[in-house]
Order: structure tokens, then sequence, then C-alpha cells
């Protein structure tokens, strides 16, 4: 643990239950602060889960679920913070000044003491103060690595209002989708999950699709789960004829679109349409308050898919790019390079 007066950072151990329940009372939670989610990363052996909660005058004001990679030999690494830290207080006021007391204090343990490579993806939103912010405190943004973009349905919204703000023609491909004779699955079986992940490989192979999760990354995640599941398939087909399917992720307040493949003849009669719709509905009625459509970034998203997730009309949000911070010296700038190029 380290102490100041200002601000503890307390690194700690944790069961699935206790971390999930502290992390789901933060606003603007991810899968990537989720138990399962950390534990998965580190099954490939390269990564080291780490668990930090940040205190005020003895009371947990925050945490963070980091991931740590090594270099051999130099006793120096990485430590990474994605979509993190959370913050627990609802006042916009009481946040700001932990903010900068959890970055100041970041900085101070991992850079100056532990002397390690510090690279957050920040859990705040982007604005020209917490660029101010960052700069002040000694971070720098990484501007070939923008902050996270996406779009998010308000599911406290009745049904045929969220049809309404659909673009037209998006609406009338589910309509057209949803006459058809198209069965939806949903679950998380073993037949469901080797449908999937058919499917990922496939759109990989075919598509040359290189980014977002793997097949095996859900699996990982899967294992970790035990009894608390938190994902979620839905398959489509037609006549015996399997069409493609999606996985979506649960946790806090959110589902979150994580991943999706849809064959040709899928695509011909807007499986993907009919697909997303029925897991907005489920996750609705099973009273979740938003559905993140997963990454819908002006630049970085392929833009076929980002017009189509643009169809639903949702709610569009920003957060801060990359910073860094690390020790001085040119062993650093070689060191940052090589573990960057890693990750």
């Amino acid at each position: 643990m380290f102490i100041d007066m200002s601000c503890q950072i307390r690194i700690e151990q944790f069961t699935r239950t206790k971390w999930n329940d502290l992390v789901c009372r933060a606003q603007g939670l991810s899968l990537q602060q989720m138990w399962q989610y950390g534990e998965a990363k580190q099954q490939g052996g390269h990564w080291k889960t780490i668990r930090m909660t940040f205190a005020q005058d003895g009371r947990v004001i925050g945490a963070a679920q980091a991931n740590l990679r090594m270099l051999p030999f130099v006793n120096r690494g990485l430590i990474w913070l994605s979509r993190a830290p959370l913050l627990f207080d609802a006042d916009e006021q009481s946040q700001a000044s932990q903010l900068e007391a959890i970055f100041e204090q970041l900085k101070e343990y991992w850079v100056n003491r532990q002397k390690m490579y510090l690279r957050i993806a920040p859990n705040v939103a982007f604005s020209k103060e917490n660029l101010s912010l960052f700069a002040r405190l000694g971070y720098s943004i990484i501007s070939s690595s923008p902050g996270w973009t996406s779009m998010r349905i308000d599911l406290t919204l009745p049904l045929d209002t969220l049809m309404k703000q659909m673009r037209k023609n998006w609406r009338q491909s589910l309509q057209k989708s949803m006459e058809s004779k198209m069965v939806i699955n949903e679950g998380l079986t073993t037949e469901l999950l080797k449908k999937f992940s058919l499917d990922l490989r496939e759109l990989r192979q075919t598509k040359d699709f290189r980014g977002g999760v793997t097949s095996e990354f859900v699996g990982a995640i899967i294992k970790c789960s035990s009894d608390e599941t938190i994902l979620r398939v839905f398959s489509a087909e037609l006549a015996g004829q399997h069409l493609g399917s999606i996985i979506i992720a649960y946790y806090g307040d959110m589902a979150f679109y994580l991943a999706g493949a849809v064959n040709d003849i899928g695509r011909h009669i807007s499986a993907n349409h009919n697909l997303l719709w029925q897991a907005i509905q489920h996750a609705r009625s099973e009273g979740y308050r938003w559905f993140d459509l997963g990454g819908a970034h002006p630049v970085n998203t392929p833009p076929g898919i980002l017009y189509f997730k643009q169809g639903l009309g949702g709610q569009e949000y920003q957060l801060m790019s990359e910073i860094e911070a690390c020790p001085a010296g040119w062993t650093y700038k070689i060191l940052k390079k090589i573990i960057a190029a890693k990750r």
C-alpha cells in the first residue's frame, strides 16, 4: 500500500464477488474492469492482473483493475489501465478533485516509485479541461491512440420510441427481417457458443478482420465466470440454415455488444438487424439501463459497421485519448516502444 495525505492506493487480492460488487457501484463501468476480464487476460501468461482501490480519509472513492507486463531481466515493465479508474461519488465537484488526486498518485506510485511505464485509457469524457488536467499532472497524450468512442441506447425509453429513433432504412430492414420466418435462439449453451466461434473465425478469415475480441478470449471469460453468467449469445437461422450470431456482455447497468458475425445469406435478409434488436429487447426486459453498441469511432470503425450502428440513433459519447508517463532516461524510451509493440 502507498499512503499519501490526499489519496491512498491499496493493492489487494479480491474474490470475484467482492470485486464485481465493488466496481458495479461505479458510473461508466466497462467490461475491462470486471473480474472475469482480468482473470481471462492473465490466462495467456504474459500479463498479471492488479486490482487497486483508492481511498481518502479512510473512505474508498475509486477502484481500478490493471494489467502488468514485465520484461525479462530488467525488472521493468508496463502497467496498463483500460477504462479506469472508476469513481464512486455521483457529485461532479467531488469527482473532479478525486480524479486529480488519483491520477497524481498513480503516477507517483507506479512511475516514480516502481519505475514502470504507466499507460492509461482514462474513464473520463474527452474535454479541454481534462486535457489540461493530465498535462498539469505530467502525463503525455498519445495522439495515435484516440479515446474510446461509441453509441448507447437508452433502455428506459418505450420500444416504439426506440423504433422511431432508428434511421428509416434501418427500421425498414428490421421490419423486413421480422416478417420472415427467421428464428432467434439465445443463451449460453455449448451449441450456441460453437456457432458463434465458427462465425467469428470465418469473419476473420474471409474479411481479413483482425481487430476486436477473439473466440478464444470469449472462452476464457466464460471459464472464469463460474456461476455468474455475464455473456449471452443470440443466433439466427431460417429454414435450418444458420445465418450468424452475436454475443452480448452484461455488467452493472449496461448491456454491451461485444462481437458479431453474419454470413452473406444472413446479411441479405437483414439478420444482423434482427439479432441486435432482439438483444436490445432482452436487455431492456432484464432491467438494464443502457445498451452500448460496442464502438463507433468516426475514423477507426470500418465505414460499413459505423453506418450500421448509427442507424439505431443512439447517443454518442467519447472518452479521453490514452495517456502515458514513464521515468526519464533513454532506457525508458526504448522500453516504452518495446512494450507498447507487444501490447
